[in-house]
């Protein structure tokens, strides 16, 4: 019922691309057709916690540039991942609907993954691309938090079952949607 987000900049160039494909193996890629299972979380349970799950969620952001007719053309992707070595939950308190306030964790990185994406193809770039590009990395970062924090207090961390519903369906029609609109994320769904 806790996450803990990770948002990183991995960059194409040949050394880190393999660095990152290395780390990113044992990462669950979030995918349309991949619910997480329990076995997805391997990491230590902190004893002292007062949560039953922790989704150790991260965004990455892979690009090229080129410098053409004086203009900085960059060429972006993203992706969602939750490190299933970070993540964990206590055993004697996997629920389904625990599970599913987790998986909508992962859904909600995903969303910022895609606004992300987004936020970087709408920019014109300069030749301080790369602290622009950072500039984008920690607004977004700062978004995701502020959303995921915003949606374990609506469903107080899944035990308001009306409000986990109305996430739900909420996140699930954003991730069908070709538009997203990042303000409307941070507003979390109307009760």
């Amino acid at each position: 019922m806790r996450l803990t987000i990770g948002l990183a900049l991995a960059f194409l160039l040949a050394f880190f691309a393999m660095q990152a494909t290395a780390q990113n193996d044992q990462k669950i890629r979030w995918q349309k057709n991949r619910l997480l299972k329990w076995s997805d979380f391997k990491g230590p349970i902190d004893t002292a916690a007062k949560f039953e799950a922790t989704t150790f969620c991260e965004v990455y952001a892979k690009y090229n540039w080129i410098k053409k007719n004086n203009q900085y053309l960059l060429t972006f992707s993203t992706a969602s991942y939750l490190d299933p070595f970070k993540s964990s939950s206590i055993k004697q308190k996997q629920t389904p609907q625990l599970l599913r306030h987790e998986q909508l964790h992962f859904d909600i990185a995903e969303l910022f993954a895609r606004i992300y994406l987004q936020r970087l193809k709408l920019k014109t770039y300069t030749a301080a691309f790369k602290a622009e590009i950072e500039q984008l990395n920690q607004d977004n970062l700062r978004n995701l938090k502020t959303v995921q924090d915003l949606y374990d207090e609506q469903t107080d961390h899944s035990e308001n079952k009306y409000m986990q519903a109305k996430w739900e369906g909420y996140i699930a029609k954003l991730l069908k949607s070709s538009t997203l609109i990042e303000a409307a994320m941070l507003r979390g769904p109307k009760n």
